[in-house]
C-alpha cells in the first residue's frame, strides 16, 4: 500500500468538516496482507439496543477519522482502520519498540430491522460511536459507506 491512501470523491449533506472516503478495495487488500502477518487486531466493542435504535461504541485510541473505513453490507457493520503512527526518529539503540502499523477490523451483525442508510458516526476521544436507527419492519440492506464526523 502506498504511503498516502487514495480517496474517492464523496458528496454529503451532513454538516461538519469534509473528510474524503478511502478507496475501499485498497484498504481491504492492505488488511488481507496484514492479517496474513498476524498484525490485525479486533478492538473492543459495546453494543446497546433500545426500542428505537442500536448504539455501537468501539475503542480506537490514537486513530484519526481519516484512517477509518466504515460500511454495511446486508446487515453486517464493518469497521476497518489502517493506522500509520508518526515516524519515530532513530536516535540511539532501541531497548523497547512497540510502535507499529496498527490494522483493526471488526464485523458486527446488526438486527434485520435497522436502516443502514441513516447510520450516524462520530469519532471523539478515541471512541467511535455509531447510532443505527431501527424500523418497524426488516429493511433490504445494500452496501452503504458511512462518513464519520
Amino acid at each position: 500500500m502506498k504511503n498516502s491512501i487514495s480517496t474517492q470523491p464523496c458528496h454529503s449533506i451532513y454538516p461538519g468538516q469534509f473528510v474524503p472516503l478511502h478507496n475501499e478495495v485498497e484498504i481491504k487488500e492492505e488488511l488481507k496482507r496484514s492479517f496474513a502477518e498476524s498484525s490485525v487486531t479486533q478492538p473492543p466493542v459495546t453494543l446497546t439496543e433500545s426500542e428505537h435504535s442500536v448504539k455501537v461504541e468501539i475503542a480506537l485510541p490514537g486513530v484519526t477519522r481519516e484512517e477509518l473505513l466504515i460500511y454495511t453490507d446486508k446487515n453486517i457493520l464493518s469497521v476497518c482502520v489502517a493506522h500509520h503512527p508518526a515516524a519515530i526518529p532513530e536516535q540511539g539503540t532501541y531497548k523497547l519498540h512497540e510502535f507499529t502499523n496498527n490494522y483493526f477490523y471488526r464485523h458486527i451483525a446488526l438486527p434485520a430491522n435497522v436502516d443502514a442508510e441513516f447510520i450516524s458516526a462520530e469519532y471523539k476521544s478515541g471512541i467511535l460511536s455509531l447510532h443505527v436507527p431501527k424500523t418497524k419492519e426488516p429493511v433490504k440492506q445494500q452496501h452503504t459507506r458511512i462518513a464519520v464526523y
